[in-house]
């Protein structure tokens, strides 16, 4: 089996939620941002979204928050049984490059591939719609060329 992660965070995304609104919210909303984190983290529903953070925290969305905020990525990627390929851009503005060297040591026989100039959805800074640094990472990946 082989897996690939493409801009994944190494961390739970509560705590890239917490980083990501911290830095965009008046202190305030971030204070409500968190104490709605915690009740997801929790297993609970948050009641009283503000509207400011309905993009967010909406009731639709709240199941599937929880769900996610339960998962260990690299908890995930110590027990993969098989490849693992991540890839991580130097310009994506929503998981730091931090994150492939958190994945780099907790799962050592993965390959990390860091793309300097690839953003978080996978455009490049120099206009490709697509990196095809990553395109080729993958194709060398999936058919074992490494």
């Amino acid at each position: 089996m082989r897996v690939v992660a493409m801009a994944s965070p190494a961390t739970s995304i509560a705590a890239v939620l917490r980083a990501q609104l911290e830095a965009l919210l008046p202190t305030e909303l971030y204070a409500i941002a968190v104490r709605i984190l915690a009740h997801l983290e929790a297993g609970r529903d948050a009641h009283d979204v503000p509207s400011e953070l309905h993009a967010v925290f909406r009731d639709s969305v709240q199941p599937y928050l929880r769900s996610w905020i339960s998962v260990d990525p690299l908890q995930l990627a110590q027990a993969l049984g098989g490849r693992l390929l991540c890839l991580h851009g130097g310009a994506d503005s929503q998981i730091p490059l931090e994150h492939a060297d958190l994945f780099e040591a907790a799962a050592p026989t993965a390959d990390v591939v860091r793309i300097k100039d690839m953003r978080h959805d996978l455009s490049t800074e120099n206009g490709e719609l697509l990196s095809a640094a990553l395109t080729a990472s993958v194709v060398r990946f999936l058919r074992g060329c490494d």
